[in-house]
């Protein structure tokens, strides 16, 4: 029997994604997980969006399985040696592993740029499970910003989190090959339109 992969595709986002993405991100589950947990106004939302899609700031990317839209991946703040990515899935009922999908097309698409030496994640504290998903990909704390934000009473700290892109693709062969195949084949087919 062969197993079941989903068409995964990372479409730039349009204006047509605005009201979808602004409901994905003012979910509780995924406001908890930001600096500012604060609920987004709409008009707020508007104006960041807009300017957004005019700018390409940040590089934001659709991400769909069977042309569903699921989530975003954005790349941010790029410097002379490295950039800032982030995602977040705001369906549910997605295919299992589809975070890793999403770290995995994060690292592919900045190793195709070929600009930056190093891709940065920040994380808050009270997102662990996040953290150790980069840490299985290879990401190293490279600062931890002690009492950064206080949410439901408790100090978060902000990790800064970091992985070499050069060596991307060798890595990537390894974790490949510790994966049941229908995760190869997914993790294959990611395309970026």
């Amino acid at each position: 029997m062969k197993a079941y992969v989903p068409n995964n595709i990372f479409r730039r986002a349009t204006h047509d994604d605005m009201a979808l993405i602004w409901q994905w991100r003012n979910q509780a589950n995924i406001r908890k997980v930001m600096f500012n947990s604060q609920p987004i106004e709409w008009l707020n939302h508007q104006d960041w969006f807009v300017n957004m899609l005019a700018s390409h700031t940040p590089d934001f990317w659709v991400f769909t399985q069977n042309k569903r839209p699921v989530g975003v991946l954005s790349f941010s703040n790029p410097q002379e040696k490295f950039i800032y990515f982030g995602f977040y899935l705001g369906e549910e009922n997605v295919w299992p592993g589809t975070g890793m999908l999403m770290e995995v097309a994060a690292l592919d698409y900045i190793c195709s740029l070929q600009k930056f030496a190093f891709l940065r994640a920040e994380v808050l504290s009270s997102n662990q499970q996040v953290i150790k998903l980069h840490q299985r990909f290879g990401y190293e704390i490279v600062d931890i910003q002690e009492g950064f934000l206080e949410q439901e009473g408790s100090l978060l700290d902000k990790i800064i989190m970091e992985r070499k892109v050069d060596n991307w693709l060798s890595d990537r062969h390894v974790l490949m090959d510790k994966l049941p195949q229908h995760y190869q084949l997914a993790l294959n087919q990611l395309v970026f339109e």
